[in-house]
């Protein structure tokens, strides 16, 4: 019986000796969990009906493209993500109440701003189409005249909708839905003449029950937004990232709009390409009836045109002779710039001749003008050339270059124009050629604006420039000559200024603003872009 009973408290010891060491490997097993636990950043992330940029599968798990970009940036940088779902209304108030952290998928405007922050970097590029029955014919916005039009509550359609009331005076009836099914089903159903949708409306599984008319609204840049002043970091993080996939081909994003849109990246073609070529072919189309109709006066020019070609030939003659010393493709570039600004001379030159000989303000005006913008092309131009890998030039002698031009080509009115402080930053090629035609239109802009906004009679106008970040830059341009504030309503009112806005906003991904009542801040983003779908 003793043998037995000590043999039963050797057991006993065992077994609690084996109890202590698993509870060891226990808690060393969960601290650890913790302290990783603790590197995790969750964030609430609002999800709504609208594919395929956002959606909710049928297994209940968010979807889309939005959703693969997120989730790809989240495993990157530890990123625990939580899903709210709801309508897109819902959402959005719970973002402004800051019960979720980000909303996927908004587009941007002018009075969202006001109290929610968007990234700098769009991640879509839509715009708004009304979508109708199958046989119906709807081709022009008067069509619409007297008809009810579904749109997604509290959705950027809704507000370009009233706008289009206000401003054109077309009568609609508006029907506020939930979600994108209730508007296709009151269309179908025949409770609404047509549905407002986005351009994504077509990849959708109801796409056969409506048809795509013609009428576009508006076209809109695509999101993530949080509310206004909070979480920052996010937006900061996903524009870096959003960088990074936008230049890779084999990216998340690009998979992304593969599997979901069924396209892959091409090539893409600046804006200020677009907007150069139908001018320099009415330029062409100008040449050539100003020289019929002014031959005599092309003629007196002949003899400098002559000297001018001489002086090219004697460049080629010299280019040719030190060929064999140089690298070809840098003795095209060279050659391809020189020509290009000379022939922008000869086209100016032939501008002002007619534009003299026709005693029109307004003619002259217009060539002072094209003058002023060839110019600013001549300038960049000479800039590459002298830069070292022909795709960047320096800010400082940028802003120097551009004051002086701008002296040159305005002489009506008394004015200072000085930059206080040179910057020694880089910009590349195809910022700085519509950052010029930018900054010289709000100049220009400012100094012609009523005098009784700047009525002294020497203007003060100082230009400076700091960069926000690696993506962003800033200009400030201070007027100095007493009077009344500047008022946005007015300052950037006008088709022309429109056209400027809309290349600020379109090709530099910026925004202006006016501060103080005599600053025009200029926003615009650093870097561009060679790939876009």
């Amino acid at each position: 019986m003793g043998r037995l009973h000590s043999l039963r408290e050797k057991s006993a010891d065992e077994k609690k000796g084996l109890l202590c060491i698993f509870l060891a490997i226990f808690t060393l097993i969960s601290s650890e969990n913790s302290i990783y636990a603790d590197d995790v950043n969750n964030i609430i992330v609002g999800v709504y009906k609208n594919p395929p940029k956002i959606n909710v599968s049928y297994t209940g798990e968010p979807e889309g493209i939005f959703i693969d970009i997120l989730q790809a940036i989240a495993k990157k940088n530890r990123w625990n993500l939580m899903y709210v779902y709801g309508t897109w209304n819902e959402l959005l108030d719970k973002l402004e109440r800051g019960i979720i952290d980000i909303l996927p998928d908004v587009a941007y405007s002018h009075e969202r701003e006001n109290f929610l922050d968007f990234m700098h970097i769009p991640v879509l590029l839509s715009w708004i189409q009304v979508a109708v029955k199958p046989g119906t014919i709807y081709n022009d916005l008067k069509d619409l005249e007297g008809k009810k039009l579904a749109v997604l509550k509290g959705s950027i359609q809704e507000e370009l909708c009233k706008d289009i009331q206000t401003k054109l005076g077309v009568s609609i009836e508006l029907l506020s839905y939930g979600t994108y099914d209730d508007l296709i089903s009151a269309v179908d159903n025949g409770d609404a003449d047509g549905a407002v949708v986005s351009r994504f409306y077509g990849y959708t599984q109801n796409n056969k029950k409506l048809a795509i008319t013609p009428i576009i609204i508006e076209t809109t840049t695509l999101h993530f937004a949080v509310k206004k002043n909070t979480n920052k970091e996010l937006l900061t993080v996903i524009d870096g990232e959003l960088t990074r996939m936008f230049n890779d081909p084999r990216s998340e994003y690009y998979k992304s709009l593969s599997w979901w849109l069924h396209e892959r990246p091409i090539s893409y073609i600046p804006r200020y390409l677009i907007i150069l070529i139908p001018i320099v072919v009415a330029l062409m189309i100008a040449f050539l009836l100003f020289s019929l109709l002014l031959k005599q006066q092309v003629n007196r020019k002949t003899s400098a045109l002559l000297n001018a070609n001489n002086n090219l030939n004697e460049a080629l003659a010299l280019v040719k002779n030190t060929e064999s010393a140089l690298d070809k493709n840098k003795i095209y570039l060279y050659e391809l710039l020189h020509r290009s600004r000379n022939n922008m001379a000869v086209i100016s030159s032939l501008l002002y001749i007619n534009a003299w000989n026709t005693k029109n303000d307004a003619v002259l005006q217009y060539a002072e003008n094209i003058d002023a913008h060839i110019a600013i092309m001549s300038l960049v131009f000479g800039l590459v050339e002298n830069s070292e890998d022909f795709s960047s030039i320096r800010i400082s002698e940028f802003i120097n270059g551009f004051i002086d031009l701008f002296v040159q080509h305005n002489t009506k009115r008394k004015f200072y124009l000085t930059c206080p402080h040179i910057i020694e930053d880089k910009l590349l090629f195809d910022i700085a050629l519509p950052l010029g035609f930018v900054l010289y239109e709000m100049i220009i802009s400012m100094i012609n604006f009523p005098k009784k906004t700047f009525n002294e009679e020497y203007l003060r106008i100082e230009i400076e420039y700091k960069k926000i970040s690696n993506e962003v830059g800033l200009f400030t341009i201070t007027c100095c000559g007493g009077g009344n504030k500047l008022e946005s309503k007015d300052f950037f009112n006008g088709d022309r200024m429109k056209l400027i806005i809309d290349l600020l906003e379109k090709q530099l991904i910026g925004k202006a603003s006016i501060i103080n009542g005599t600053t025009v801040q200029i926003e615009f983003a650093l870097i561009r872009y060679s790939l876009r779908v």
